[in-house]
């Protein structure tokens, strides 16, 4: 966690959470646009990601202008 929080505070990321399912997904972490295969680098250095805890699964997002509130 305080991986995803050093780059909240670098100005990476756009959002990132937590998820409530009973599927195996268990985290979201959504990037400022820009570098697709830097953000799966930076989610690849996550200790957690290193120690097998977590799986990436990258997905590119698409949204319309000005629907998001940081937009």
């Amino acid at each position: 966690m305080a991986n995803i929080m050093k780059m909240a505070d670098d100005g990476l990321l756009r959002s990132a959470g937590p998820v409530v399912s009973q599927g195996t997904l268990s985290d979201i972490v959504v990037f400022r646009p820009g570098d697709f295969d830097a953000a799966r680098k930076l989610m690849g250095e996550d200790p957690s990601v290193q120690s097998g805890a977590l799986r990436i699964e990258a997905h590119h997002w698409w949204s319309a202008a000005h629907v998001l509130p940081w937009e």
